[in-house]
């Protein structure tokens, strides 16, 4: 077990390092980590306007022309990310 649990916090050491390097404008920047026995808490930085479902909810559909502004955003986001060689495994639209 304590063999998993070594593996497991390397991988999550790693990943927090590489995440910690990337900068473009439309990736949430880890701003730092900290670790409180099993668990790993990440402090990244503040979204206005918080996430898609949450704007959805408070104010409905959006247009077509937001909904194209958004995807842009996401697509040159995960474009960054490919570049750098990184899959994004967990996209979603609420926190």
């Amino acid at each position: 077990m304590k063999e998993e649990e070594d593996r497991v916090e390397n991988a999550v050491r790693q990943e927090l390092t590489v995440l910690s390097t990337l900068r473009h404008q439309n990736v949430v920047r880890i701003l730092g980590a900290t670790r409180h026995r099993a668990h790993f808490n990440m402090f990244v930085e503040w979204m206005a306007g918080g996430s898609v479902a949450g704007l959805l909810e408070r104010y409905g559909p959006f247009t077509t022309d937001v909904t194209l502004r958004y995807t842009l955003q996401v697509l040159q986001g995960l474009a960054y990310l490919h570049h750098k060689q990184i899959l994004h495994r967990d996209l979603k639209g609420e926190t």
